[in-house]
């Protein structure tokens, strides 16, 4: 029997210390999933240059559970560079002990258009909610 509760007792603190999931790298995969996500509405021949700043929090408008990342970046078609903020926010969740963490999309803002949702309305059609869902679980779930 103090076998067994040693045993499990172990496999906790394993678990603990090896399963962890930070902030921090909450908010990277997020910044790389918001880039995925608006990589869909980007103009033919631009590609990002560069990564100029990701700055995440929670949402003031929805509260906690939900996650606001901003993604500044440049992109380029090799003739013409572009600053452009991509915003995103996210529905999201960890785990017992942040042992997991799991997002997703609950809207993105690009070029001043909003895609995603608001107050249960598909914004941008179901086409978009799918494409948009499959390029973030693309990164998150690598």
């Amino acid at each position: 029997m103090k076998a067994n509760l040693r045993l499990c007792s172990l496999a906790i603190c394993l678990t603990l210390l090896t399963g962890c999931v930070t902030r921090e790298e909450a908010d990277k995969k997020m910044g790389r999933a918001c880039e995925a996500a608006a990589s869909i509405f980007r103009n033919d021949g631009f590609t990002v240059k560069s990564v100029n700043k990701v700055n995440s929090r929670v949402s003031k408008k929805l509260g906690n559970g939900y996650r606001d990342v901003t993604v500044s970046v440049t992109e380029s078609d090799s003739w013409l560079d572009v600053n452009k903020d991509y915003n995103c926010t996210f529905i999201e969740s960890f785990g017992m002990f942040n042992s997991s963490f799991d997002a997703n999309l609950y809207r993105i803002e690009v070029d001043g258009q909003v895609f995603g949702l608001d107050n249960g309305q598909i914004l941008g059609g179901p086409e978009i909610q799918i494409q948009l869902e499959r390029a973030v679980k693309s990164v998150l779930y690598d």
